[in-house]
């Protein structure tokens, strides 16, 4: 009866933890499928993919180009979710990277050239802040 009730227990564990992976995945799908329609930067003309416009007037104090381009911190910002394997790390990823407004990339990132992270602009902030924690956070 022991060993019964041991493998029922086990089971029930692996199904659980089964369950726990799918609501990540979920999870994980429904933020960055919510990260991608976000608007891409009204101040830009985007000429192709990685290509794009910017009156110098609009650039600000940061005149990096990956600062101002939305949807290349979109793209970053999806491949840091998606490296995310518990509900646990995801939270703790998305609110730092709200908190801080900064994404640490991934080692041998391809977008790093000789850069830890990334400075988000503060409406990618604000995008990703009204998809996590809803329209009325602060």
């Amino acid at each position: 009866m022991k060993q019964n009730k041991k493998e029922h227990d086990m089971g029930r564990i692996d199904n659980l933890l089964q369950r726990h992976a799918e609501i990540t995945s979920e999870l994980r799908t429904e933020i960055t499928a919510a990260i991608s329609a976000l608007p891409d930067n009204p101040k830009i003309k985007r000429l192709s993919r990685q290509c794009y416009t910017i009156n110098s007037s609009d650039l600000g104090d940061n005149w990096s180009a990956s600062y101002h381009d939305y949807s290349f911190q979109y793209r970053v910002l999806i491949e840091r979710i998606e490296l995310t394997d518990s509900i646990e790390t995801l939270d703790k990823l998305v609110n730092m990277i709200i908190d801080s407004g900064f994404v640490k990339l991934p080692e041998g990132h391809h977008a790093s050239r000789g850069m830890r992270g990334l400075q988000l602009h503060p409406d990618v902030v604000n995008g990703l802040r009204t998809i996590y924690r809803g329209v009325n956070s602060g």
